[in-house]
């Protein structure tokens, strides 16, 4: 674990990498040559030739490319604080549709190396000057098994297990573990891939998984994982966060302040509003089996303490299905928009999947539960020349949930998903949909999202890094 621990902003690096891409100090000098290398940069497990059905590949935007004449350091597992920077060494980024350009290259023999949020895979490679390469799949899709002797590099991941919304399909989908014959997820295939922790009530933990009270209740072990995911009703074991040890609600604050990442949908949003009660209002509403949703304040957290008799819950609002949800984040909407795969369609009560094109301005968001009322933006601290550090939640998604799709994006519309970084290096994600559990072959446009916004979450951090409150007040 690196962070620093200064009371105003700092920069932070990993012990095990000297910027981001965990590359090494050697440049190879750019425009030095005629060679060039092409490629596309494709999602784990999701390149042409993987699937039955080439055109619902899945590209990787934003990711990093580089070409080094020596071998990069691994990568740090786990937290870690990680400063963005990119290499000194010919690099680029990858566009919307994972397309990537490397020029000017003189010829000889290099390391290439791509890398997005703790994935990385890395070979060797002899070009000649003039020589033209277009990189095959093979080389150019982010590895979904972490084989470090073979220049795979996955980050590590914990699976917090609940009642509902099954990611581990999801994780499945991009190699992650393996689906069964029946496109559900095949529990013992996560062995050795990531681990688990069973947070459902006593006597539904038919794998013998280790409890979510052994993850939460130590630090050093939520700090082996770069990302916890907490699915729909991930709760301690049937009971609500508030009545969760104290040292619980620290370990979380913690082990984002670390630079972990925490990915929480639906009925698990207490994780989220409990914890980082500023950031996001919740809509207080009757809740499905008699429950009921309420909003925990930003009073209920002082910047030191938390006052638990203020807490609220997410498991609220009756179900419902979003007709037309928006991307409200522009890089998100380009790279959506175009792709191909299966597309659930909304007939009466029934759902049936066809084939399309998705539009990332139009797309159904299916089996919600939980309502986001509004977003703050929140001072975290001062930066070392005294100015305000403010955290502002980013929106990717929006939706119509009051059923009038014309009016979204604009007034009628509410957050679906957010991100926001709190004190420290990490980041938070939370969404009021699923990945939809309903089997079926491929990946839906909001499956699509969710695993772009693991991605996401996961990339290294910019800005100032504030590692100690000094001022907190909702804008």
């Amino acid at each position: 674990v690196v962070i620093c621990l200064f009371f105003v902003s700092c920069t932070c690096t990993s012990a095990s990498s000297e910027n981001s891409s965990g590359a090494s100090n050697d440049n190879p000098s750019r425009e030095t040559g005629t060679a060039k290398i092409t490629g596309t940069m494709w999602m784990p497990a999701n390149n042409p030739t993987a699937l039955s059905n080439p055109s619902h590949a899945i590209p990787v935007f934003d990711a990093l490319i580089y070409i080094s004449s020596t071998q990069s350091v691994p990568l740090e597992r786990g937290v870690s604080c990680t400063e963005c920077a990119l290499p000194s060494q010919t690099h680029a980024l990858s566009n919307h549709d994972g397309t990537f350009s490397l020029n000017g290259i003189a010829g000889g023999d290099y390391w290439v190396t791509i890398t997005k949020a703790g994935f990385r895979r890395s070979f060797e490679i002899t070009i000649a000057d003039n020589e033209f390469i277009e990189l095959d799949e093979t080389q150019t899709t982010l590895p979904s098994l972490h084989e470090p002797d073979q220049g795979a590099e996955t980050p590590s991941i914990a699976l917090v297990r609940g009642t509902y919304d099954e990611v581990e399909v999801l994780l499945a989908k991009m190699g992650i573990g393996q689906l069964d014959f029946d496109n559900k997820f095949a529990w013992n295939s996560e062995q050795g891939v990531f681990d688990v922790y069973d947070a459902r009530p006593p006597g539904l933990n038919d794998n013998n998984f280790p409890s979510v009270t052994d993850l939460l209740m130590d630090i050093e072990l939520m700090s082996q994982y770069q990302i916890i995911l907490f699915p729909c009703s991930a709760g301690f074991n049937g009971t609500t966060l508030q009545s969760y040890p104290s040292i619980v609600w620290q370990n979380i604050r913690d082990y984002i302040s670390r630079g972990g990442q925490i990915y929480a949908t639906d009925w698990s949003g207490e994780y989220v509003d409990n914890i980082f009660p500023e950031q996001m209002t919740f809509v207080n509403s009757d809740g499905f089996f008699g429950g009921s949703a309420t909003d925990t304040p930003a009073s209920a957290w002082d910047g030191t303490t938390w006052d638990a008799s203020q807490f609220g819950s997410a498991d609220g609002a009756f179900p419902y299905d979003i007709h037309r949800a928006y991307a409200m984040d522009d890089d998100l909407r380009a790279w959506l928009t175009g792709q191909e795969g299966p597309i659930p369609v909304l007939l009466g009560g029934a759902v049936i999947i066809e084939t399309g094109s998705f539009d990332g301005e139009r797309f159904p968001a299916l089996h919600a539960l939980a309502q986001i009322q509004s977003t703050q933006a929140v001072t975290i601290g001062t930066d070392d020349e005294g100015q305000p550090v403010v955290d502002t939640p980013r929106v990717y998604v929006v939706g119509d949930v009051d059923g009038f799709p014309a009016s979204c994006p604009g007034a009628g519309c509410q957050p679906m998903t957010v991100t926001f970084e709190p004190v420290g290096c990490g980041r938070v994600m939370y969404s009021t949909y699923h990945a939809f559990e309903m089997p079926h072959q491929g990946l839906l446009p909001q499956e699509r999202i969710l695993m772009y916004l693991m991605m996401e979450i996961g990339a290294c951090k910019s800005g100032p890094i504030i590692n100690s409150v000094n001022t907190v007040q909702t804008l």
